[in-house]
């Protein structure tokens, strides 16, 4: 019986089986190229060959995580979705990991018996699909939200769009684009169509706001509001009497000149502390009187910051 000949040589990377037979591998060399270890078997039809990994068996979850999605994105409908998406996309703190979630089209193929793969069924527009620099098909960030939200809080859902509106603050050293604007996520969400929790969502969009800087700013926001106090508005310029940009606060109630600071644990360092003082100072000095907030504030449901914000409306004339 005649030695079996070279294995081939193959890029780093992830492979199909249809690529690798494409590139002219054997069935027999892709059996031994896994027995030997050079190609890592992910699923059924999809392989990761990564030379320096080969001591890390198995490879680490987010290289095989990456690696499924790759396989299954390529050249099909399949596209990853959900927190698998969010995670690719740098979104909502979700990290990549398996089992990954996959979204199939209603007329593809569907995914069966995958290991590691929660799938869905669902038409997906063009327009609710991006590819990443990995190659990998995925969610939108917009639709993403509208996935994730399906389960979601009321609060979670506000938070993670008011996430997508926040503008980039280049006086913060963050050049960050805005993913969103607000017709965005109403029209994702028609074209999402009837499906339960849709309601609540809608809810969501009608609460989310552009300008929020921190999940921390929405909550308080979302807490003043529903606590019958006036809608403030989020990260809006102060001008002189003279049409001057004077300072920028979290919340602020032009009608009552009462402004709101969430301050978070960066606004201890010492420069930090300096800019929050000055700004303070020049808030009186206009007329403005100002409420700051702390994460100790966050106590019973913001209860302590509603009384604080909701005393300093009154004394400037809010009769609420």
């Amino acid at each position: 019986m005649p030695a079996p000949g070279p294995l081939p040589e193959l890029p780093a990377g992830q492979h199909t089986r249809r690529s690798l037979l494409d590139q002219g591998v054997t069935v027999a060399q892709i059996r031994r190229l896994v027995r030997n270890q050079v190609l890592v078997q992910i699923a059924r039809g999809i392989y990761l060959h990564a030379p320096e990994l080969v001591s890390a068996q198995p490879p680490p979850e987010p290289i095989r995580a990456a690696a499924l999605l790759h396989g299954l994105s390529r050249d099909r409908p399949h596209a990853a979705s959900h927190a698998t998406a969010a995670s690719l996309l740098g979104l909502f703190g979700q990290q990549l990991r398996l089992p990954v979630h996959v979204t199939s089209p209603a007329d593809s193929a569907g995914i069966r018996r995958a290991t590691g793969v929660i799938s869905h069924v669902c038409q997906l527009d063009p327009l609710d699909t991006v590819r990443s620099d990995r190659g990998i098909l995925l969610t939108s960030p917009v639709r993403t939200w509208v996935d994730l939200s399906l389960t979601a809080s009321l609060r979670d859902s506000v938070i993670w769009a008011d996430q997508l509106l926040r503008p980039p603050r280049p006086e913060f050293g963050d050049s960050s684009p805005q993913l969103a604007e607000p017709e965005d996520l109403w029209n994702a969400l028609a074209r999402r169509g009837r499906v339960n929790g849709l309601r609540m969502v809608r809810t969501a969009a009608a609460l989310a706001r552009v300008g929020a800087d921190s999940p921390r700013e929405t909550e308080l926001r979302l807490a003043l509001q529903a606590a019958g106090l006036p809608e403030a508005d989020v990260n809006a310029w102060v001008f002189s009497d003279d049409g001057t940009p004077l300072f920028q606060p979290d919340l602020s109630y032009l009608r009552y000149k009462v402004c709101v600071q969430y301050e978070g644990r960066h606004h201890s360092a010492l420069h930090q502390v300096e800019r929050d003082v000055s700004r303070a100072e020049l808030a009186a000095d206009h007329g403005w009187k100002e409420v700051r907030i702390t994460n100790r504030h966050r106590a019973r449901q913001w209860q302590p910051a509603i009384t604080r914000v909701a005393q300093a409306l009154r004394e400037r004339g809010w009769h609420g």
